[in-house]
Formats: structure tokens, sequence, C-alpha cells
């Protein structure tokens, strides 16, 4: 089924007439995903946006529970989130990155409860890359960046429309609602895309195991601020603090976004910190990212989306870590 160009506000306007439905706009000069309303500008470019849909399912700052006391009774109430959300031209490698999200907060016997209520309500609509940008390198991780493993329905852009197919039981569901803004049409054989950026992550995960007590970590330290952008903009990290606000008999539990980079992440009761150095924080997240998530779910946290080379003050480059892993594992 075919989806004209000119016919996409009108199904947005309908969409969100459902759910609150987010798209790839601008808002303060930052490319992102915001709700969409009659007449936003949609900006799906050619690749991804500078910020991953991640808030979406996992709010930068979102309260737990609340709580109040009246004489000796407690009320405690948990946050219910029962809004419908579709997330409208996801790109491959944050669709993969959702994946990745779902692995923590919903399997190895535990399951998140406000991250599960979100994703049970969200609905995932992908859009293929037509063009990467220079350091993009998704390909590199065998993600494919023209069809979205995980997402519900796919787009493919052809001309003056957009090739509309089903990839979930739940897309096809979806689709069905979509029918008055759909024609006949065939899809087109997608091109090959050609990246900038290529990496050769075959035996990355080896190579920085038997790199763990390497000099090279400190180099690399020495260059880092231990800002946390690299973080903040990964659509795949996950750490979280909770704290709670407290106001006389009442007040709230919440949780924030949190980072592995920072000195107080991992800092213990009686003042002992198992990684006090820069270098063994920012070891451990090259490590987590490409070795340790792979120990536990069998895959890499690493999506390939370059966000954290674009973004990074000076310039620490996780392809270009990648690079180094095997030769300095070959030199050893």
């Amino acid at each position: 089924m075919l989806l004209k160009k000119d016919k996409l506000s009108g199904l947005l306007d309908m969409l969100a007439s459902n759910a609150t439905v987010y798209v790839p706009t601008i808002v303060d000069e930052q490319s992102c995903f915001a709700p969409y309303e009659a007449g936003s500008t949609v900006t799906f470019g050619t690749a991804k946006t500078g910020i991953s849909p991640k808030e979406m399912l996992f709010p930068q700052t979102e309260t737990l529970y609340t709580y109040s006391k009246q004489g000796e009774d407690v009320t405690i109430e948990e946050t219910v989130n029962e809004t419908n959300q579709i997330l409208f031209g996801v790109r491959s490698c944050d669709a993969y990155s959702i994946d990745r999200m779902d692995e923590v907060f919903l399997t190895r016997s535990f399951v998140d409860t406000l991250y599960y209520e979100r994703r049970l309500n969200t609905l995932i609509v992908a859009l293929g890359c037509t063009a990467p940008e220079r350091s993009c390198f998704c390909a590199s991780f065998d993600i494919d960046p023209a069809k979205a493993e995980g997402a519900d329905i796919q787009l493919t852009e052809a001309d003056d429309s957009y090739f509309v197919e089903a990839l979930t039981s739940r897309g096809t569901e979806a689709l069905q609602k979509w029918d008055a803004f759909l024609e006949q049409g065939e899809k087109r054989a997608a091109k090959e895309l050609e990246f900038q950026l290529a990496v050769d992550t075959s035996n990355v995960k080896e190579s920085l195991e038997n790199m763990f007590e390497d000099p090279y970590w400190n180099d690399l330290a020495m260059k880092c601020l231990n800002c946390g952008t690299c973080a903040f903009v990964c659509p795949t990290c996950h750490c979280f603090d909770m704290s709670q606000n407290n106001k006389g008999n009442e007040g709230y539990r919440f949780r924030t976004w949190d980072s592995c980079m920072f000195t107080d992440y991992t800092l213990m009761a009686g003042n002992h910190n198992p990684r006090p150095s820069k270098m063994k924080r920012l070891r451990n997240r090259f490590m987590h990212k490409l070795s340790f998530y792979d120990d536990r779910y069998g895959s890499s946290l690493c999506c390939g989306c370059g966000r954290c080379i674009e973004l990074c003050p000076v310039g620490i480059d996780i392809s270009r870590v990648i690079e180094d892993s095997q030769e300095v594992a070959v030199s050893d």
C-alpha cells in the first residue's frame, strides 16, 4: 500500500485525535521528537533526529509514586500511564535501541511497570533512511537502515509516496484505520546505502576483554570531561537515580536519568566507590556498550547512530575505540 506525501498531514491529524503522536521536528533549534499538532512541521530529512525518541518511553524525569500521611494512616499512589502514543518516523537505529531497552526493563524476571505501561501503549512507525550521515554506522552492527526490526509499521520513501507495510500483528490492526489515506501500489527495491563510516565489529567484545588493563584507557580518559553528554544523547543508555521530594506530610518519589560517567553514580554507603577514577568510569561505559551487555542479553548496546560522536565536546569517538581495540588486542 502507498501513502501519498500530500496525505501525510491528514493521516497525522487523524492519528492525533486518538493518541499522542510524536514526530521528528525542530524545537529550540534542536532536531527531536515532539507531539504533533495540526499544522506542525514534520522534518523527516534523510536520517535520524539529533535527539532520539528514548524519552517517550523512558522520560528524563518521572514520578514513581506519591505519598501522604494523615495521623497514623499512610497513602501511597503509584503513577499509572494509560495514554496511547505513536512514535512516527522512527529510524532503524532507534527501533533497535527500543528493543535493547525492552530487554533491560521487561526481561530477566523483572518488569518495570512504568516502562511496561508506556511500551504496551506505544505504536512504532518506522521510516527507512535514504542517506546515512557521516557519523552513522548502524550497518556495522547488522542493522538494516531500510527496515526497522521491532517496529510495528514500516514506511519506505519513494518519490511522492511512502510504501507502507505492517511488520507486526499490532501494525496490521493499526493499518485498518489508515485505509482512507492509502492506495494500492507496489514497493520498489530499496537502493543500497553507502556509509561513510564502517567499522569491523566482528570480535570487538573479545578485543575489549583482552585489553581491560591496557594503558589505552588512561590515554583516552585524559581527554574526557565526564560531562555525560554521550549518555544523555545515547538512545540506549538507561542508568537512573531515584530521590524524593518531601513537603510536610506528603511528597513524591521520582527518578531521573543518570550516567555511569558521574562520580556519584557508584558511590556507596561508607563512601566507598568501586570506580573512583575517570579512567575506570570511561572504560566501564565502553565495556558495557560493547561487551557486558552482550554477556547478559546477547547483543550490542551500541546501535551505531553516531550521536555521541557528533556531540562529544572533546571528540571521543566510539567507532575509533572499536577500531583501536582490534589493534591493541593484536599488538598485545
